[in-house]
């Protein structure tokens, strides 16, 4: 049976991962590309949470979620300033 700590806990790990990644992309693609897997490996999270301890889950989507914000990244200013 999936533990909810443990499944919040990597799954945190990942997202700081994909957005890490994201944030050292020079190109607008490979950064998107990073969002879009932190986007997925969170709304996989969103799925199983929800099934193992939807209190919880319910308390912790704002806070994952916001790690793969776009605006949250470092990254995507500094594309968006090269663009100009």
């Amino acid at each position: 049976m999936l533990n909810y700590s443990t499944l919040t806990s990597t799954t945190e790990r990942k997202l700081r991962e994909c957005a890490d990644q994201a944030s050292t992309m020079v190109e607008e693609v490979e950064f998107r590309q990073r969002l879009d897997m932190g986007h997925g490996i969170w709304q996989l999270w969103l799925e199983l949470a929800g099934q193992v301890d939807k209190a919880a889950a319910r308390r912790d989507v704002d806070r994952l979620y916001a790690l793969i914000e776009p605006e949250s990244i470092s990254g995507l200013r500094a594309i968006s300033a090269g663009k100009k």
